[in-house]
């Protein structure tokens, strides 16, 4: 049970107070609350009692934060110091927070306020800690030694000179399974996992120079360490130098966080799944049993055709469709199944154009992709599963910041960042890296919502829509490979996420599809039709068949390509094929354009499954058919001609 908080609030206002303590207890916070509203009454109250939390209104009739918060460092207590304010200049902010406050919010966004108290409940805790451990260790060597050998984490110190351990506390049998006396003869490299040791070290390197003042403290997370059998374990590492007491003598902590990895991944699994819903949505339960049924079939009049004829070749090609078919139903099994994280050599360009077909499938037909790979290696060493995942997440939620359609662009690049640049660029680092960046044309994103992008359980949506963790998770991807974003948005300009991701030595290429063409025969009418088709396989196989069986074919790839061939060619096309869901403008919206231009025109729609016209709002009326895909030629040939038929003697 989380214990009540002690807050002392500086505040003249009783409406306000209560509201600040009703966020807190909405976020599930028991508070024990006392309320002063000049300097007397702050002094006596911080006399009196110890108190967790301090939350100060910027301005109040006789008194103020800054002065406020003077009053509290004359006391020296560490309490968390947070100024909650109606209204507040930048100029302001700013120097209340360089004056030692934690933190700053404005009274409108009090959604902010119950994050924020944590967030520093725990740092202090954090250092209420870490002031205890030292004043141990300085007070007596024995009391040090009897909280370090009780404690779960594995204490250090490390020579910063040589890296070598000068202290380990006996759990790092437990976590390393290294006696302590081991330890002292390894480097913190000895014991680090290749792929993390250079940020590690660099950060040992900058504390033990002593270029970050006295009693400096950082956090790294994710630490990969090696076992002494060789097998890797998570940690987390809270890093402190001691420049004044020890110079060149480091301390440190060690944290096992397993448990939380193992957390980590079944949040990825969850997040594969519900991307794993969208790509079967369009799909029917029993399509292996279909597919095995075409493939078979087919397979079986292959056998019974001679060699070299149209036929044989037309068979050749349902099997290699097939096959494909088959071949991506075997990739979104694995794309569900829950695995280890494997890094190995990788193409981007390959590993991304492999998996372009699967998240056009994802986004549907009102979303465009558009993938644009420069022609410079890119080798990375990466979990080419996990790359997937973090791919999906961001195009998923390109797709859902565009409700209307729009394009995702997919593009890779290579690019160099020196010491320089990342001097004056805090979100860069130095060295060269593979890019893998993803841009959607939608509503874009304010100051205020990037800071919170990357926030575990932070979301746009309407509630019951995602869970708030698609992009949480990315993050951990790209920093698990040592990776960073860069991330560019305003609203209603669009965002671009940039992934960086450090280059390997070599790479693994993917194989590409391959591709083949062939002819159908035919035979028939004489009429001009106009075919409007997304999917460039449908729309070759219908041209081919109305344009053998006679007719004059004018093609389309979307809907306002489909409208503008129309209206150039109304008075001599006869019929209008449409896809129901194409870019740009649906099969609808072209068939009531159509209909203002010439009301009598006949329009046959194309579409896989009927709830797309549903959705679509649709109900074919005189002059309107449907064929379903997928159609025989001798389907299509047969409809095509009693529409035409149907308009002469109509």
């Amino acid at each position: 049970m989380i214990a009540a908080v002690r807050l002392l609030q500086v505040e003249d206002s009783e409406c306000d107070a209560a509201l600040v303590v009703r966020a807190l207890q909405i976020a599930g916070r028991a508070v024990q609350q006392r309320r002063v509203e000049t300097e007397q009454e702050m002094r006596a109250a911080l006399a009196e009692c110890e108190w967790d939390l301090i939350i100060a209104d910027y301005r109040l009739t006789r008194f103020d934060a800054p002065a406020a918060l003077a009053v509290l460092q004359s006391t020296g207590k560490d309490i968390p110091f947070i100024v909650v304010s109606g209204g507040l200049e930048e100029e302001s902010a700013v120097r209340i927070m360089r004056a030692g406050a934690q933190d700053y919010l404005l009274k409108d966004d009090l959604v902010r306020l119950a994050p924020s108290v944590e967030r520093e409940l725990r740092e202090a805790a954090g250092r209420r800690e870490q002031r205890r451990a030292v004043k141990a260790l300085r007070q007596s060597e024995g009391r040090y030694r009897l909280l370090a050998e009780n404690s779960g984490d594995v204490i250090w110190t490390l020579d910063a000179a040589s890296n070598h351990f000068t202290y380990v506390s006996p759990s790092v049998e437990r976590l390393l399974g290294y006696r302590p006396e081991e330890m002292l003869r390894l480097t913190m490299s000895d014991v680090l996992q290749p792929e993390v040791s250079s940020r590690v070290m660099a950060v040992l390197h900058e504390r033990g120079g002593g270029k970050s003042g006295r009693h400096t403290r950082t956090r790294i997370d994710s630490v990969a360490m090696r076992r002494a059998n060789g097998e890797p374990i998570d940690t987390d590492m809270v890093i402190t130098a001691h420049d004044a007491r020890s110079p060149g003598q480091i301390l440190g902590v060690s944290r096992d966080v397993t448990e939380r990895t193992v957390l980590e991944a079944q949040l990825r699994h969850s997040q594969k799944m519900e991307a794993m819903g969208q790509l079967a949505g369009g799909v029917a339960h029993d399509f292996n049993n279909l597919l095995q049924a075409i493939q078979g079939f087919a397979r079986l009049a292959y056998d019974e055709v001679p060699p070299s004829t149209v036929a044989r070749a037309h068979l050749e090609e349902v099997l290699r469709a097939a096959e494909r078919a088959r071949s991506l139903i075997g990739k979104l099994l694995t794309f569900s199944r829950r695995e280890r994280l494997q890094r190995a050599p990788q193409d981007l360009d390959a590993l991304i154009i492999n998996t372009a077909a699967m998240l056009r499938r994802v986004m549907g037909e009102r979303h465009e992709i558009v993938l644009n790979c420069d022609k410079s290696p890119k080798p990375v060493q990466v979990d080419p599963g996990q790359i997937e995942q973090a791919l999906v997440n961001l195009c998923v939620n390109a797709k859902d910041a565009m409700p209307s359609g729009g394009t995702i662009r997919i593009a890779t690049s290579f690019i160099r960042y020196d010491e320089e640049f990342c001097t004056r660029q805090a979100w860069a680092r130095a060295g060269a890296f593979a890019v893998l960046s993803v841009s959607d044309t939608g509503t874009g994103m304010s100051h205020e919502v990037r800071n919170h992008l990357f926030e575990p359980f932070f979301t746009t949506k309407q509630r019951g829509r995602g869970t708030g963790l698609g992009l949480a998770i990315v993050y951990g991807i790209v920093t698990q490979h040592d990776g960073f974003f860069r991330v560019q948005s305003a609203p209603g300009k669009g965002t671009t996420i940039d992934m960086h991701f450090p280059l390997a030595r070599e790479a693994v290429k993917l194989p590409g599809p391959k591709m083949k063409t062939a002819r159908l025969p035919g035979r028939g009418g004489s009429e001009s039709i106009l075919l409007a088709e997304d999917d460039e396989s449908v729309r070759a196989f219908a041209g081919q068949v109305l344009r053998n069986a006679g007719y004059t074919v004018f093609t389309a790839t979307d809907g306002a390509e489909a409208m503008a061939m129309f209206e150039a060619n109304k008075e001599c096309i006869s019929l209008a094929v449409l896809d129901v869901i194409m870019p740009k403008m649906s099969g609808k919206a072209v068939a009531e354009k159509i209909r203002t231009v010439s009301p009598d025109a006949r329009v046959l729609f194309c579409t896989g499954y009927d709830f797309r016209l549903l959705e679509e709002g649709f109900v074919p009326t005189h002059g309107m058919e449907v064929i379903r895909k997928p159609f025989t030629h001798v389907q299509l040939l047969r409809l095509v001609r009693s529409m035409i038929d149907a308009s002469s003697s109509g």
